[in-house]
């Protein structure tokens, strides 16, 4: 990760936590609504030690994966529908953000389906947008809303190699 002087100071610095640091500073990066590029062109290595310097690291996560796969147990993950109908809400919300951030009219429409199809009530999604200074604190705040409801209930899990299989069809 490269960041500026300037957007580490206005994110709060390296958040004071006591495990996966590197995940907290992307966090709080996004919150601020920091320009984050991806690249394609990068090759990344990561190391197979599954002893990490501190309790809870990605080490820790490379030995789950090795347990399940060891035991044959499956690796659930977020079905490839429920990936999309957040990504596709996650479009509508930014929109109406922009549009209430820049004083135009947002048509409560575009909130009444956000929250019917992330099952969650569209007066907190209201009151949440009309406070929010990032969207990126918005969408967080958003994505823990949706835990709480039923929306994965309606989206189970799936094992890792159906996600896969989805992915590349989509």
């Amino acid at each position: 990760m490269a960041i500026t002087c300037d957007t580490y100071k206005r994110c709060g610095r390296l958040p004071d936590v006591t495990h996966l640091e590197d995940m907290a500073l992307l966090n709080s990066l996004i919150k601020i609504d920091a320009k984050i590029c991806y690249s394609s062109l990068a090759k990344v290595y990561t190391s197979t030690r599954t002893e990490g310097r501190v309790e809870i690291r990605f080490s820790e996560q490379l030995k789950k994966w090795e347990e399940l796969k060891n035991n044959n147990t499956l690796q659930f993950v977020e079905s490839v529908r429920a990936g999309l109908m957040k990504l596709e809400c996650k479009k509508i919300l930014r929109r109406c953000f922009e549009l209430f951030r820049s004083n135009q009219i947002i048509e409560l429409q575009f909130l009444k389906i956000i929250s019917k199809d992330l099952m969650i009530s569209q007066y907190w999604l209201q009151q949440q947008l009309m406070k929010a200074i990032y969207f990126g604190a918005l969408w967080q705040a958003t994505e823990l809303e949706i835990d709480k409801g039923k929306f994965y209930e309606q989206y189970q899990s799936i094992p890792v190699t159906m996600a896969i299989k989805e992915l590349r069809f989509f």
